[in-house]
Formats: structure tokens, C-alpha cells, sequence
């Protein structure tokens, strides 16, 4: 919450304590910003407070590129960029095992704005097209699901590929990714979803199962994808690579070749590698 900065920021004016403001996410710029519905008054106070921090604090951290940028345009003054990574030893006590059905998994919650209604239109296209691919077709939705995204995937006819799994244990959710055969990451469809790195990308790289991502297509997410080979990813809206992609997936499916693991280039987002950058950034400001 911003309010750790506020505090930071009141801390540092009465102590002069060396400060690294960490925001993972945006303030004032962050998504859902827009849908606070504040005062004129309101939304000055929390711009004057956000201009507070990049005044005071020795450094900021932000977890993506884009976002970067969007912190030194307001009057950030030094930016970082500290991704979030996968912590191995979460995965040390599981085994995978790749289940056999043609599942596409989605971990978190699945919000309004997270609602992939071309892609419950192109897996209904493919059930009418393809032999066989309803019988294979699984969805595993865990977490918590909009009303508005059931009300798509059913109006598609497929309630019965879905299972909804809800709101369940973090070891389990983990052992589920996994066990997937594809994993399904959904961007927020907001403004600033091109800096938008969901933490479970890092954890869906170390399972090596690929990865489709909906959204922009000049997102941080598409380049950390190329950068490690880990999945593909196009527009929500795009019918037509959407449709190439889950049929090039399927096709390796039926070859037997799906459960073969790839992202091999992931190193960089181990949290030991990553603390060591922010090992770093102390060790500078606390001269």
C-alpha cells in the first residue's frame, strides 16, 4: 500500500534514514487509479504525497521498463528497476506432472477487465472444427472468476470444458502450474497495461510449460517473454493469431510433443538475483 511510502516520506524529512521506496506498483498511475472516483482536492493530496517520495527518497524501484518511464515523466528523479522473480524453493518439495488433456490454466483472479471472450469464441470455432478437440479441451480457472467472464465462456458453450476451481492452498496452486500443459496469462485491459508484470509470470517461467499472454502486444511481459522463449502472446482481440497459436499448440499435442519443457533463458529472474540488485542499491545509499 502507498501508505508505506507516506510513512517513509515523513520518516526520512525527521531522521534522514537512507530510503529506497519500493513501489512494485504505480501510485497516481496505476490502473485502476482512474476508477476511485476522487475528489479534485482528494486527487491533488495524493499527487502532492507521490511528488513527496520522488523528492526525498534516495532512489525508486519499479518492477518494469515502461513503468519506469512513467515515474520519471511525473518528476521521479532516480528510477530502478527490480523485477519480481521465482523463488526456487517453492518448487523444491513438488513434482511435475504434466496432465494428458489439452488444458489451458489460469492462476489468480479472473476480473472484468481480464475477460478473454475472443478466446472462449475461438475455442468454440475449434470444437466445431476439429475432431476430437472438445473431448480434449480443458479450462481450469483458480481463483476468483468475474460473473461476466462465466457468462462468456457459457454463451460459447463451453461450461463443460470448465473447471472452476476457486480460491485454494499456495503450494497446490503452484503444483497446478506445474501440471498444466499450457498456462494462461490475461493482462488487465487498462491504459497502462504495457508496464504490468504479474508476479506469477516468474513462477509460470519456472514450470517451463508455455505460456499464452493476452494483451498489448508492446507490453514488458511480450519482451520477457522472447527474451526467455517462454510463450507467445497477441491482442485480446485478435481473433486470428489466437486462433494460429492454440492450433499450432494443439497440433503439438496431438504429436505427443506439448509436455516437452521450454524457457531455459529464466536465470535472471531468480530472487536470490534479484535481491542481490537491491543488496546493491543499500549497500550504495548507506555510505
Amino acid at each position: 500500500p502507498h501508505t508505506n511510502n507516506r510513512i517513509a516520506t515523513l520518516l526520512k524529512k525527521e531522521f534522514d534514514l537512507p530510503w529506497i521506496a519500493d513501489f512494485q506498483d504505480p501510485w497516481t498511475q496505476v490502473d485502476y487509479y482512474q476508477m476511485l472516483s476522487l475528489t479534485t482536492w482528494g486527487a491533488a493530496r495524493h499527487e502532492r504525497m507521490e511528488r513527496e517520495v520522488f523528492k526525498y527518497a534516495d532512489v525508486c524501484t519499479i518492477v518494469s521498463s515502461r513503468w519506469k518511464t512513467d515515474l520519471q515523466r511525473i518528476g521521479a528523479r532516480r528510477v530502478e528497476v527490480l523485477p519480481l522473480g521465482y523463488d526456487t524453493d517453492d518448487f523444491q518439495q513438488l513434482t511435475q506432472r504434466v496432465t494428458a488433456d489439452f488444458t489451458l490454466t489460469h492462476l489468480g483472479m479472473m476480473g472484468y477487465d481480464r475477460n478473454p471472450q475472443v478466446l472462449f469464441t475461438v475455442l468454440k470455432e475449434l470444437k466445431n472444427e476439429l475432431p476430437d478437440f472438445d473431448r480434449h479441451l480443458k479450462i481450469r480457472l483458480i481463483g476468483m472468476v468475474d460473473s461476466r467472464v462465466i457468462a462468456a465462456y457459457t454463451a460459447n458453450g463451453l461450461s463443460k470444458n470448465v473447471e472452476l476451481l476457486g480460491s485454494i492452498p499456495r503450494d497446490a496452486a503452484i503444483q497446478e502450474m506445474l501440471n498444466s500443459p499450457i498456462l494462461l496469462l490475461l493482462l488487465n485491459q487498462q491504459d497502462n497495461a504495457e508496464g504490468r508484470i504479474p508476479g506469477k509470470l516468474f513462477e509460470y517461467l519456472y514450470t517451463r510449460r508455455p505460456i499464452v499472454a493476452l494483451g498489448p502486444v508492446n507490453s514488458d511481459v511480450v519482451q520477457i517473454l522472447q527474451r526467455t522463449n517462454g510463450g507467445t502472446a497477441c491482442n485480446y482481440n485478435d481473433a486470428a493469431e489466437i486462433k494460429r497459436i492454440v492450433s499450432e499448440l494443439y497440433q503439438l499435442f496431438l504429436a505427443g510433443q506439448l509436455a516437452q519443457p521450454v524457457a531455459s533463458k529464466i536465470s535472471d529472474y531468480d530472487v536470490k538475483k534479484v535481491t542481490q540488485g537491491f543488496a546493491r542499491l543499500l549497500d550504495e545509499i548507506s555510505k
